[in-house]
């Protein structure tokens, strides 16, 4: 279920900073949604350190089928929500290949807002282990479906 690197971070915490998994969401939304409250959540997270932001993508679906890439403006936003708190998040890492897959997904009426980031929430944690002389050995996801099986298979055997 673990899927370890073929060697060990067999190296020194107390020289690097922890870097947490690297995660990715795509969400969509009506074109006239008020994106505000989703938005907040999210700045709300960034500024606890839960994640740090490492791309803010907004797409709609494109003359050929697949997703463009949209100005953060082209969100509903009320008056109160200033989204120049998200300028400079764009960074492009999404390829040609991802857009053609979300534009796939996408309908005319529809925007897609994908982050991609760095889980921050176990920071504190490898911290305070680096404190004690100890060190960050593994990190990485769980694939959903493999963890899935092993629940189903570990509730069976009970």
């Amino acid at each position: 279920m673990l899927h370890r690197p073929a060697q060990p971070h067999n190296c020194d915490v107390a020289s690097l900073t922890f870097a947490g998994p690297i995660g990715y969401a795509a969400f969509v939304l009506p074109r006239d949604a008020d994106a505000a409250p989703a938005l907040q959540g999210l700045l709300d997270r960034i500024d606890a350190g839960t994640i740090e932001l490492l791309d803010l993508e907004i797409l709609a679906l494109g003359a050929h089928g697949a997703a463009e890439r949209q100005p953060t403006s082209v969100l509903q936003h009320g008056d109160s929500f200033d989204l120049s708190e998200f300028d400079g998040a764009q960074s492009d890492l999404l390829d040609a290949e991802d857009l053609a897959a979300l534009g796939a997904e996408l309908s005319d009426s529809e925007l897609a807002i994908v982050i991609i980031y760095e889980d921050r929430g176990l920071a504190g944690f490898a911290t305070q282990v680096q404190a004690q002389g100890g060190r960050e050995l593994w990190t990485g996801g769980v694939d959903i479906s493999e963890l899935d099986t092993l629940v189903t298979e570990s509730e069976q055997e009970n």
